[in-house]
């Protein structure tokens, strides 16, 4: 039941996967072209966690979702910087999509706070 509410939130968000990990798994990932590696760690988190760009481009954006599909957090100008932490602690625990994008390209990701 689990997998078919992933999969109804992606749809109903627009969210795209290429792969799936193994049932139970608390990453999605995908490898578009143009992004390179992305790594959002760590995950599971507490509400702080990284996102590892190892090749950014000045006009990345970061927006999240939660399980519902709702769109709750957007910046629209993620730093080119390699690496950017975001802090995440106001809002509850829970299971969150990250989606990065390019305008271009796109990257989502389950990401778990705890």
């Amino acid at each position: 039941m689990k997998n078919y509410i992933v999969i109804l939130v992606m749809l109903i968000t627009g969210l795209t996967v290429n792969s799936l990990k193994a049932q139970g798994s608390s990453t999605l990932q995908t490898n578009p072209l143009g992004f390179g590696t992305i790594s959002v760690y760590p995950n599971p988190n507490n509400g702080k966690f990284c996102i590892d760009l190892k090749n950014p481009t000045a006009k990345m954006q970061v927006t999240i979702y939660d399980v519902s599909g709702k769109k709750i957090y957007e910046s629209l100008t993620l730093s080119p910087l390699p690496i950017n932490e975001i802090d995440f602690t106001s809002h509850p625990k829970g299971i969150y999509f990250i989606k990065i994008s390019d305008g271009e390209n796109s990257y989502t990701e389950k990401i778990v706070v705890q």
